[in-house]
């Protein structure tokens, strides 16, 4: 389809049977980049995540019969839609210029793209407004400023933020309100935590406010300017508090900060730097209780059992892992530029999630025998283009979506005496050049589930053990 998309309200099943249309998901094999508008008929009940991929939508109506729609529903556009709602819909509303509101206004969803005028480089949120969900803000054309409304109480954290538009230097709020939010210098604070850093700001360096002790998830993501920050006083980093800094290129810890801790809910998160592919060296104070880095690599500092951070940028094709390593805390590989290749010694035990996602040279990774290791995180090596062949521990006993998208993945050996007994739903579909999953010997699997191996045109064959 290329310009307007009309979808009907109905369609034959070929086989005698009409069926309804109540509402839109994603399918990832298919792609809408022609689409330009779309009207949904009057059976719509509801719109999912990431709808319509790569459609650079001008228009949509919003039917009176919609009582969803995900928050996600345009986040794979290439152009957010402005959306004419119903007036009779009761849950939702628009304004003239296309933006999506809760039927009262105080909530508000989604801005359209060609929201600001010619020249116009401001957008201004209308102060009834309460609460901003997320991507609201998401490509904006020409947008600079957002005035946030002067009685604001909530706005979405995580990734996205809010506002992910690449040209975005600065907030304000409205005057003659009341709100606990603020902003110093275009940055956005609620009380004692940064909230969203906005990614086209100026400044090469940036100093944390003395006051503030606390950054959100993704709270800075993709700063275009940023070289350096200081983290001042901070002793709470959410997970990627800062998300691709491009230019950054090292980190330092701030000295107080502290093991995350479930019940105060302070620290440093596990994976909160992500994606900084720049950053070779981290640094902690010496002073610090809880860090110690060691040739720029974070460590527990006791007895240095947890490896919490290794830096993307550091030199050298492999990493010895210390003897006194038991834990790969979340992340703690993720973007590693020159890894190529790793081995896991016998002393870690624990392999958590996305230890090694996207680590773009990875080829290879051996586990030393006999591995203590039960189970690998979930993403563990997700996004790692080429990693080819990778033998599993004899330990693990259960195999989740361990290796999603990692593209040229061809095979998988399962040693012998291996004391895997399942592997999950849906575990390797996305490995479309797997050929090989070899049982090397015995193995004391026992259960298989739902499209595990689902879509591997290229799987050679598989050869079922007696268990």
């Amino acid at each position: 389809e290329t310009g307007h998309l009309e979808i009907p309200e109905t369609i034959p099943d070929g086989n005698g049977t009409t069926l309804k249309v109540i509402g839109v998901e994603y399918n990832g094999s298919f792609n809408c980049n022609n689409i330009t508008s779309i009207k949904l008929p009057e059976t719509i009940l509801y719109l999912g995540a990431e709808i319509f991929g790569g459609a650079r939508l001008e228009t949509i109506n919003i039917p009176k019969s919609v009582t969803k729609i995900d928050n996600y529903a345009w986040a794979r556009v290439a152009r957010v839609p402005k959306q004419n709602v119903d007036p009779l819909n009761l849950n939702y509303s628009s304004d003239d210029k296309g933006a999506l509101y809760s039927k009262d206004k105080t909530i508000l969803h989604s801005v359209p793209s060609g929201v600001l005028s010619n020249g116009e480089t401001t957008y201004i949120v209308d102060n009834g407004v309460k609460k901003i969900t997320k991507p609201t803000f998401r490509l904006i054309d020409n947008l600079k400023k957002i005035v946030l409304p002067k009685d604001l109480e909530e706005i979405a954290e995580g990734y996205p933020t809010i506002s992910p538009t690449n040209t975005l230097e600065e907030f304000e709020i409205a005057g003659g309100g009341n709100t606990s939010f603020t902003v110093r210098a275009g940055v956005l604070f609620k009380d004692e935590t940064l909230m969203v850093y906005p990614p086209a700001k100026a400044d090469k360096h940036y100093q944390v406010p003395n006051d503030i002790t606390a950054i959100s998830p993704y709270a800075i993501s993709k700063p275009q300017n940023m070289e350096t920050i200081d983290l001042n006083k901070v002793t709470k980093l959410g997970v990627s508090s800062i998300y691709a800094a491009s230019k950054l290129t090292k980190i330092t810890l701030p000295k107080d900060i502290k093991k995350y801790d479930e019940a105060t809910k302070l620290g440093m998160t596990e994976g909160c730097f992500e994606s900084c592919t720049k950053v070779a060296e981290y640094k902690v104070p010496a002073e610090n209780t809880d860090f110690v880095d060691i040739d720029g690599v974070v460590f527990s500092k006791s007895a240095q059992d947890i490896l919490y951070l290794y830096p993307p940028n550091k030199a050298g094709t492999t990493y010895t892992i210390p003897a006194s390593v038991k834990t790969l805390a979340k992340k703690c590989f993720q973007s590693a530029q020159h890894l190529t290749t790793m081995t896991i010694p016998t002393n870690v035990e624990t392999f958590s999630q996305e230890t090694f996602r996207a680590a773009a040279n990875l080829e290879t990774v051996t586990f030393d025998e006999p591995s203590n290791i039960k189970e690998l995180g979930s993403h563990s090596f997700r996004a790692c283009p080429k990693l080819k062949e990778v033998t599993l521990p004899k330990s693990i006993t259960k195999m989740g979506i361990v290796f999603l998208e990692c593209s040229n993945l061809e095979t998988i050996n399962v040693p012998d005496g291996s004391q895997l007994e399942e592997i999950y739903d849906n575990a390797f579909n996305t490995n479309i050049n797997l050929k090989k999953f070899n049982f090397v010997g015995s193995c004391l699997l026992k259960k298989i589930g739902s499209n595990a191996f689902a879509n591997l045109k290229k799987l050679e064959k598989f050869d079922f053990p007696k268990t």
